[in-house]
């Protein structure tokens, strides 16, 4: 993998960012008390509380944990592990990861405003362990060829226009794979389904669009839902044989599902 292009990319893309945001000025003013620049951006998924973060010295290990990350700690000794995250959104997971233990976390975002978000928290929180980057899934994974003992995939499957890919190489970069996402229920699967297909499987699904204009939306606006027995079958073609299903949930956009699976 050709890091310093990846890296040089990376930097050129985050320049020209914030050269074109700096002539809009989308951008709210500082507010007194706020050190780090949140208050640059009008709009926060997650919730950092800054007055503790003056003083700090290194990564909190008391942020708050969501339900999520909760399961995935009792089911996983993070502790010294090398994690990859599909999807940093603003970088909480990721934080609470290191402040859980983790060794290393390489966390890929694909929006820009996310990304930039990502570097406030993480100087706010002094991470020494956390590394963002900024770009498109579907082109960066395929370019990794380091080994992660743990691939972390929340919330971030159903916003791809081709998970199935995707996933074969996580098998071959990663021994273990945590993932919460959105799927078809295969007892109730829509009659007319569509198909992926790779390496002489088929996977069953079908196609969505969602707005890319909000920031927790896919950054294309296409994307393929899996049936549920498809998602397993292909973690475990992808080679992620010992598969555990933790729980399922109903919510308002559909059935969600949340699996850990190891080589």
């Amino acid at each position: 993998m050709n890091y310093r292009g990846l890296w040089n990319n990376i930097f050129n893309r985050t320049m020209n960012t914030v050269r074109a945001r700096s002539k809009r000025k989308p951008f709210g003013r500082i507010a007194a008390k706020d050190h780090y620049g949140f208050s640059l951006f009008s709009h926060w998924h997650c919730r950092y509380s800054q007055d503790p973060f003056i003083l700090r010295e290194s990564a909190p290990s008391d942020i708050e944990v969501e339900p999520r990350i909760k399961v995935l700690l009792e089911k996983i000794d993070i502790r010294g592990l090398r994690v990859l995250e599909l999807g940093s959104l603003e970088g909480a997971h990721a934080m609470m990861l290191e402040g859980a233990g983790a060794g290393e976390i390489i966390s890929i975002e694909g929006r820009e405003e996310n990304f930039l978000k990502c570097l406030v928290a993480k100087n706010a929180l002094r991470s020494k362990r956390c590394t963002f980057l900024l770009g498109d899934l579907n082109e960066v994974v395929p370019q990794i060829d380091q080994i992660f003992d743990l691939c972390l995939a929340v919330g971030i499957l159903y916003h791809l226009p081709d998970p199935v890919k995707i996933m074969y190489h996580l098998g071959k970069i990663s021994r273990n794979i945590f993932v919460w996402t959105h799927c078809i229920p295969s007892s109730a699967a829509p009659k007319r389904l569509v198909h992926i297909e790779y390496q002489n499987n088929r996977y069953r699904g079908t196609y969505a669009w969602e707005d890319s204009r909000i920031k927790v939306n896919a950054v294309k606006g296409k994307v393929f839902w899996l049936c549920e027995d498809d998602l397993v079958r292909l973690i475990n073609d992808a080679g992620f044989s010992n598969i555990d299903i933790i729980g399922r949930e109903q919510r308002k956009e559909g059935q969600a599902i949340t699996l850990c699976a190891r080589r």
